[in-house]
Protein backbone atom coordinates (compact mmCIF):
# COMPACT_ATOMS: atom_id res chain seq x y z
CA UNK A 1 0.00 0.00 0.00
CA UNK A 2 1.49 3.46 -1.25
CA UNK A 3 2.05 5.80 1.86
CA UNK A 4 -0.52 8.41 0.80
CA UNK A 5 -3.21 5.81 0.87
CA UNK A 6 -6.25 6.82 3.05
CA UNK A 7 -6.58 4.24 6.12
CA UNK A 8 -9.73 4.05 7.74
CA UNK A 9 -9.46 3.86 11.93
CA UNK A 10 -12.22 3.09 14.11
CA UNK A 11 -11.93 5.91 16.99
CA UNK A 12 -14.43 6.70 19.66
CA UNK A 13 -15.44 10.12 19.16
CA UNK A 14 -14.84 10.88 22.89
CA UNK A 15 -10.90 10.01 21.66
CA UNK A 16 -10.69 11.86 18.58
CA UNK A 17 -9.31 15.22 20.22
CA UNK A 18 -6.18 12.61 21.49
CA UNK A 19 -5.32 10.61 18.39
CA UNK A 20 -4.86 14.18 16.44
CA UNK A 21 -2.88 15.24 18.77
CA UNK A 22 -1.20 12.54 18.85
CA UNK A 23 -0.21 12.41 15.30
CA UNK A 24 0.65 16.16 15.62
CA UNK A 25 2.84 15.61 18.41
CA UNK A 26 4.66 12.51 16.52
CA UNK A 27 5.39 14.54 13.25
CA UNK A 28 6.32 17.53 14.71
CA UNK A 29 9.27 16.10 17.15
CA UNK A 30 11.25 13.34 16.21
CA UNK A 31 10.61 10.38 18.08
CA UNK A 32 13.97 8.50 19.22
CA UNK A 33 13.68 4.69 19.45
CA UNK A 34 14.64 4.44 23.18
CA UNK A 35 11.64 7.27 24.59
CA UNK A 36 8.69 6.12 26.27
CA UNK A 37 5.95 6.62 24.22
CA UNK A 38 2.89 5.82 26.27
CA UNK A 39 2.30 5.39 29.75
CA UNK A 40 2.72 1.36 30.67
CA UNK A 41 5.04 1.20 27.58
CA UNK A 42 6.89 -2.59 28.75
CA UNK A 43 9.12 -2.36 26.19
CA UNK A 44 10.90 0.84 27.72
CA UNK A 45 10.47 0.10 31.55
CA UNK A 46 12.82 -3.07 31.28
CA UNK A 47 14.27 -4.17 34.69
CA UNK A 48 16.92 -1.84 34.73
CA UNK A 49 14.65 1.12 34.42
CA UNK A 50 12.01 -0.34 37.16
CA UNK A 51 15.02 -1.11 39.48
CA UNK A 52 15.56 2.97 39.38
CA UNK A 53 12.29 4.18 39.38
CA UNK A 54 12.27 1.73 42.63
CA UNK A 55 15.35 3.76 44.18
CA UNK A 56 14.04 6.54 43.20
CA UNK A 57 11.18 6.51 45.03
CA UNK A 58 12.69 5.19 48.30
CA UNK A 59 11.92 8.94 49.58
CA UNK A 60 8.16 9.19 48.48
CA UNK A 61 7.09 5.80 49.85
CA UNK A 62 3.09 6.50 49.01
CA UNK A 63 4.45 6.35 45.07
CA UNK A 64 5.88 3.03 46.01
CA UNK A 65 2.79 1.47 47.74
CA UNK A 66 0.53 2.93 44.84
CA UNK A 67 3.05 0.84 41.82
CA UNK A 68 2.77 -2.23 44.67
CA UNK A 69 -1.07 -2.00 44.92
CA UNK A 70 -1.18 -2.10 41.03
CA UNK A 71 1.55 -4.70 40.43
CA UNK A 72 -0.34 -7.00 43.22
CA UNK A 73 -3.98 -6.23 40.97
CA UNK A 74 -1.83 -6.48 37.98
CA UNK A 75 -4.16 -6.24 35.15
CA UNK A 76 -7.19 -4.74 37.07
CA UNK A 77 -8.18 -1.25 36.52
CA UNK A 78 -8.62 1.01 39.69
CA UNK A 79 -10.04 4.40 40.24
CA UNK A 80 -8.13 6.58 42.40
CA UNK A 81 -10.30 5.82 45.75
CA UNK A 82 -10.21 2.18 45.17
CA UNK A 83 -5.88 2.58 45.00
CA UNK A 84 -6.17 4.55 47.85
CA UNK A 85 -8.76 2.22 49.90
CA UNK A 86 -5.82 -0.28 49.02
CA UNK A 87 -3.18 2.10 50.21
CA UNK A 88 -5.02 2.94 53.69
CA UNK A 89 -5.48 6.36 52.19
CA UNK A 90 -7.39 8.65 51.05
CA UNK A 91 -8.02 9.96 47.54
CA UNK A 92 -7.45 13.22 47.52
CA UNK A 93 -3.63 12.45 49.31
CA UNK A 94 -3.47 9.76 46.63
CA UNK A 95 -3.77 12.31 44.18
CA UNK A 96 -1.08 15.09 45.66
CA UNK A 97 0.95 11.51 45.79
CA UNK A 98 0.21 11.00 42.01
CA UNK A 99 2.06 14.45 41.33
CA UNK A 100 4.89 13.58 43.10
CA UNK A 101 5.34 10.36 40.80
CA UNK A 102 5.13 11.92 38.14
CA UNK A 103 8.19 14.83 39.39
CA UNK A 104 9.83 11.45 40.10
CA UNK A 105 9.69 10.20 36.76
CA UNK A 106 10.50 13.79 34.58
CA UNK A 107 13.88 13.84 37.52
CA UNK A 108 15.63 10.75 37.13
CA UNK A 109 14.48 9.71 33.39
CA UNK A 110 15.36 12.20 30.95
CA UNK A 111 14.94 9.69 28.43
CA UNK A 112 10.89 9.94 28.78
CA UNK A 113 10.01 13.44 27.70
CA UNK A 114 6.25 13.05 28.28
CA UNK A 115 6.72 11.41 31.65
CA UNK A 116 5.22 8.48 31.04
CA UNK A 117 4.49 5.81 34.15
CA UNK A 118 4.84 2.10 34.47
CA UNK A 119 1.17 2.03 34.91
CA UNK A 120 -1.64 2.34 32.17
CA UNK A 121 -4.24 5.56 32.22
CA UNK A 122 -7.58 5.71 31.03
CA UNK A 123 -10.75 8.15 31.79
CA UNK A 124 -13.98 6.33 31.96
CA UNK A 125 -17.18 7.17 33.81
CA UNK A 126 -15.46 11.01 34.58
CA UNK A 127 -13.04 8.39 36.69
CA UNK A 128 -9.33 8.00 35.79
CA UNK A 129 -8.65 4.34 36.21
CA UNK A 130 -5.25 2.92 36.19
CA UNK A 131 -3.44 -0.72 35.09
CA UNK A 132 -0.56 -1.94 35.59
CA UNK A 133 0.29 -4.60 32.67
CA UNK A 134 1.50 -7.57 33.28
CA UNK A 135 5.21 -7.50 31.86
CA UNK A 136 5.52 -4.63 34.22
CA UNK A 137 3.90 -5.98 37.36
CA UNK A 138 6.45 -8.96 36.87
CA UNK A 139 9.82 -6.59 37.16
CA UNK A 140 8.03 -4.30 40.16
CA UNK A 141 7.72 -7.57 41.54
CA UNK A 142 10.53 -8.94 41.02
CA UNK A 143 12.43 -6.57 42.22
CA UNK A 144 10.42 -6.20 45.25
CA UNK A 145 11.46 -9.57 46.37
CA UNK A 146 14.98 -8.77 46.08
CA UNK A 147 14.54 -5.78 48.80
Amino acid sequence: MPDDDFVIVPVPKSRIEEVYALLTRLKSQEVHQNDARLDGDSQWWNQERIDTLRSALLLKPLSKRFLDVLALREGDWLTNAECASLMGIEGKKNLSNLQGLSLVIRHVFSDNPSYYWPVQRRVSENKIRYRMPQVIAERWLNERKEE
